[in-house]
């Protein structure tokens, strides 16, 4: 009701200050447990955007490549939108248990449907997240990497990235590491930080070869490696 009044005074048409408030709501119900704050601006207007079938703020064609790997496959590379809630969910449904607990820390069975959409959603500079697809099916999601702001160093982003396990093998998760930091530093992050499993020797090894300063801690069975950006 909030957000339906306050844009309401804004001057906007009940039937769009309808679709914000609906927006703020719904994404206030994925945030629940998870965040004391209510749902951002930019969230909500990302929302707002996929319903009406345009672009959100924030999103900038400038981010979408290509990307050929070394037998040949072509695929496409953007940043995510929310009409991508679905389609994670379909890549994890692709995804081995293994390739689950490397990216979650945790054996799950699904991806909810308020996960998914909070995934999906975000605001291009705190929040960031690149999605890639073979070029002959751009609705198939193979492979995901995202940043997300931590308030542990200043100016610092943490990441994650997941590949499709038909499509590990194939320098897409070590090129979208590549292209993630770029858009990080660009974006004014001064640090990335990697924490995986002490054992996930693909991802410390992509981390400390990545052509940045890093320094590392240990907390128990994870490995944060910290990458200096700038």
């Amino acid at each position: 009701v909030g957000a339906l009044v306050a844009r309401l005074t804004e001057g906007m048409t009940v039937a769009l200050a309808v679709r914000y408030a609906s927006a703020a709501g719904a994404l206030a119900v994925t945030r629940l447990g998870a965040q004391s704050s209510l749902p951002s601006r930019a969230a909500v207007e990302a929302l707002v955007a996929n319903e009406e079938g345009r672009a959100p703020l924030g999103y900038d064609a400038k981010w979408e490549s290509t990307f050929t790997a070394p037998n040949g496959d072509s695929f496409r590379i953007r940043p995510i939108l929310p009409a991508d809630a679905p389609r994670l969910q379909q890549m994890f449904a692709e995804l081995s248990p293994e390739s689950i607990y490397r990216r979650f820390f945790t054996v799950r069975k699904e991806l909810t449907d308020n996960e998914a959409r909070d995934l999906a959603t975000v605001d291009y500079r705190q929040d960031f997240a690149y999605v890639v697809s073979p070029a002959t099916e751009p609705e198939h999601l193979i492979g995901v990497a995202r940043f997300a702001q931590t308030g542990e160093r200043p100016q610092s982003v943490e990441m994650a990235t997941v590949i499709a396990d038909a499509y590990q093998g194939r320098g897409i998760g070590r090129h979208l590491f590549r292209i993630l930091a770029e858009t990080a530093r660009a974006q004014g992050h001064r640090w990335m930080m990697v924490e995986t499993q002490t054992d996930n020797h693909p991802m410390i090894d992509l981390a400390q070869r990545a052509g940045y300063q890093t320094q590392t801690s240990y907390d128990g069975t994870f490995i944060q490696i910290w990458l200096k950006l700038s």
